[in-house]
């Protein structure tokens, strides 16, 4: 740790750095001056100077350094401030995963990934069927929470490469480094399972069923770009909820989000 709060001046700066003195270089050093990096009361790290010369620094080089101190320790402490704020404008403050902003910066360098290692690239869309309904039937901070629960739901079923997106107020992407039809389509499967299955906590701590739309894209065979792969697996979750409009048409199981139980709708 750092004891000082002030500029040091040190004799025999060696000492400091003993698990380097194997390093010819670092073995020279004899005298040190030593500044902390401040951000009000909080310690961001230390500037130290060392000199091949056996003699001290002056009080002209630590007022210097201390001068020089307070320029780093300021551009130190926005580059973090920016960085933070960066990563805040990555996130979606809801559900705490990436947003849609950071899949538009992120997906191309998945493709080059995918092209240069000579492997498959795979995404799937989801959309919450009848989401509406949650926030109609009990208001928005219902919605809030399924969309929380959803959320943990898709990120469970995942690997830590993978990564799950919020794309738009009930429709998530995720994108899947390389992951090829065939596995693509279990894991859809294994996420609509996993949601549809869930007893969603809504209101009074009733639970409740949710269903869901996928559709999956794969690289190369579906697209070669993040416009293309997401307009086809656009257009494929679009077929399974108008498929799931059919079976709610003709009474044949569709589940429809009442906030109290799953029921067919006929």
């Amino acid at each position: 740790g750092v004891a000082h709060t002030k500029p040091v001046l040190r004799e025999g700066g060696r000492s400091d750095l003993e698990g380097l003195m194997e390093d010819k270089a670092v073995a020279k050093l004899e005298s040190a001056i030593v500044a902390p990096l401040l951000d009000g009361d909080e310690l961001l790290g230390v500037l130290a100077l060392y000199d091949v010369r056996d003699r001290p620094y002056e009080d002209d080089n630590l007022r210097v350094i201390s001068i020089v101190a307070k320029h780093v320790a300021t551009a130190v402490t926005n580059a973090l401030r920016y960085g933070a704020s960066q990563g805040q404008a990555l996130i979606d403050p809801l559900t705490r995963l990436p947003n849609a902003r950071y899949l538009f910066v992120s997906f191309e360098e998945e493709i080059s990934r995918a092209i240069r290692q000579q492997v498959p690239l795979s995404i799937i869309e989801l959309d919450a069927d009848n989401f509406n309904e949650v926030n109609d039937q009990h208001g928005h901070a219902a919605g809030d929470r399924i969309l929380r629960q959803l959320a943990r739901l898709i990120r469970d079923q995942l690997r830590g490469c993978d990564t799950c997106v919020r794309y738009a107020a009930d429709e998530f992407i995720v994108t899947l480094p390389g992951v090829g039809k065939q596995e693509v389509a279990r894991l859809q499967a294994r996420i609509q399972e996993a949601i549809e299955s869930h007893p969603f906590v809504v209101h009074g701590g009733k639970p409740a069923r949710l269903s869901v739309s996928l559709g999956s894209a794969s690289f190369p065979q579906d697209g070669t770009t993040f416009d293309a792969l997401i307009a086809v697996a656009d257009a494929r979750m679009y077929d399974a909820k108008t498929s799931h409009r059919k079976d709610q048409a003709d009474g044949s199981g569709y589940q429809r989000f009442t906030g109290r139980r799953s029921v067919p709708v006929n």
